[in-house]
């Protein structure tokens, strides 16, 4: 398994080239898309920048919840309604990156939430990506 840390500067294009520390030794890669798209929504989420952060989204957006598989959010009406919602009973949400594993049009998230109210939260997100767009989130529960 790969765990990458991401320099979120490296957001503004598609093919920047990084760094990945795998077991003993260091290669360098091209970002993927499902990488590039998760980071970009990640920093439109902590701008609170609803136009940026929905157009990363696929109007056919559908969120989950895993593993129960019920369905938080259909639709990118409803997505925007809800996130436009959230930047704004929250002015100081932020998330911080810990951990993306990438695999396939996969990438998988995990992200210390603040500004909630609710001291951190730790969030595990899993973006599916299609067409240059998330096409469906699941968000882990912990229970």
């Amino acid at each position: 398994m790969l765990h990458l840390k991401v320099d979120p500067k490296m957001s503004d294009t598609a093919t920047s080239d990084h760094q990945v520390s795998s077991s003993n030794n260091e290669t360098t890669t091209k970002v993927t898309e499902p990488e590039r798209l998760a980071q970009l929504q990640l920093d439109a989420y902590n701008a609170h920048d609803i136009t940026a952060f929905t157009a990363c989204y696929a109007p056919t957006i559908k969120v989950y919840s895993f593993p129960s598989n019920i369905l938080r959010l259909s639709g990118i009406e409803s997505f925007t309604t809800r996130y436009a919602t959230v930047f704004t009973e929250y002015p100081a949400l932020h998330a911080r990156l810990e951990n993306r594993i990438v695999l396939g049009d996969k990438c998988i998230d995990e992200e210390y939430v603040t500004g909630r109210g609710e001291g951190v939260i730790r969030a595990v997100a899993i973006y599916h990506v299609k067409d240059g767009l998330i096409q469906s989130v699941w968000f882990v529960d912990e229970k």
